[in-house]
């Protein structure tokens, strides 16, 4: 059976005001050391990984993102700049009521389908 797996490299982050929405001045774009990949049997259990391991919605997850093929764009809500996995429950209420500020993060990544591997015991005899 085919795995499917997306590859997480790239991570967007602008701060987010509740009232006023991002700043756009705030942007920082940041290429990660470690990509963080993420595999499963199916894309159904793939986008459920996806959002178990970033703590976020379906709604956070953005498929086919700005209409390219394959890209998988999460959006999470995070205190500062270093992480990654959304607070964006742990922070509503300070945040709804513009007494603290959270930054948006846009993290993009490939989804493809990993080919299978041949099974080569029928090869053995000739081989070995």
């Amino acid at each position: 059976m085919s795995k499917y797996q997306v590859t997480f490299n790239l991570i967007f982050r602008e701060q987010d005001y509740y009232n006023e929405g991002c700043d756009s001045d705030s942007g920082i774009t940041e290429w990660l050391d470690e990509p963080i990949i993420i595999e499963s049997d199916t894309v159904p259990e793939l986008l459920k990984s996806v959002q178990d391991y970033f703590n976020v919605e379906a709604n956070g997850l953005l498929l086919n993102s700005c209409d390219e093929i394959g890209r998988l764009d999460v959006q999470t809500y995070t205190k500062g700049t270093k992480g990654f996995k959304c607070a964006y429950k742990r922070y509503k209420e300070v945040f709804q009521l513009g007494q603290c500020v959270l930054w948006l993060n846009n993290i993009s990544g490939t989804v493809i389908k990993l080919p299978e591997a041949v099974d080569l015991s029928i090869y053995e005899g000739l081989y070995i």
